[in-house]
């Protein structure tokens, strides 16, 4: 189960706080709403602190939106770990 709620920030900033674990079809419901917001022209954030498992789909999304430029906040250090997926860079910006 995954629960994102939205937060709207300063801006042009648009923060979705995800709770749970973020596997199966969890995964293109999360894609959805990020696409969603980029679409709308809108900064996306994702605070995942209370994140404790993503799958592989997951991790892949994840790691495809820091590359594009989303900043992803506190992160568990396990969670943490999965996204560096054994990298030496941080992914907590």
């Amino acid at each position: 189960m995954l629960r994102i709620t939205v937060e709207q920030g300063a801006g042009q900033l648009e923060s979705l706080r995800l709770e749970g674990r973020i596997v199966g079809p969890w995964v293109a419901e999360l894609t959805r709403r990020c696409e969603a917001i980029r679409c709308a022209g809108r900064e996306l954030e994702l605070e995942m602190s209370g994140v404790s498992f993503l799958d592989r789909e997951a991790v892949r999304l994840v790691r495809s939106l820091i590359e594009q430029g989303v900043d992803v906040r506190a992160c568990s250090a396990f969670v943490g770990e999965q996204l560096r997926g054994g990298d030496d860079e941080p992914i907590d910006r």
